[in-house]
């Protein structure tokens, strides 16, 4: 089950993930990885989630690292694998933070331009209906 700080681990520890998303799937699918290959897995699918209860903010250090699938490459040292991930970890949520913070900046700025869109639209509305009214001399309803 894809949780917060989902990432695949690639031969020589190279560790991926993406910025919006916590699916495995979509990080295969999105970075192009070939996950299976003809002598095993060629990439190895980790969670690293806060302890329970907890959050984004809490301390990296009490994360909890957790391989999520069954078959492992030859390959796959778990000490390895575990310290590549924390590594990419410690750089991964400061800029999920930053890339949250700023697409809510985006949004804000979408839906007061919406706002502004639908406030125009309104004013310009009952303009013309006003000139209508005014000119034709019927009551407004």
């Amino acid at each position: 089950m894809c949780k917060l700080a989902s990432v695949e681990v690639l031969p020589g520890y190279a560790v991926r993930s993406l910025p919006d998303s916590d699916s495995h799937s979509e990080i295969i699918r999105q970075l192009k990885l070939h996950v299976d290959g003809s002598h095993g897995p060629n990439c190895v699918s980790v969670e690293i989630t806060p302890p329970k209860g907890g959050n984004i903010n809490s301390p990296l250090k009490g994360w909890l690292f957790r391989v999520d699938q069954d078959t492992l490459p030859a390959w796959w040292d778990a000490k390895l694998g575990e310290k590549a991930c924390r590594k990419h970890l410690a750089l991964m949520i400061p800029a999920r933070k930053k890339y949250t913070a700023k697409r809510k900046l985006l949004y804000d700025d979408y839906v007061a331009k919406c706002k502004l869109l639908t406030n125009v639209y309104w004013e310009k509305r009952d303009l013309i209906y006003d000139n209508y009214y005014a000119a034709t001399k019927q009551p407004k309803p």
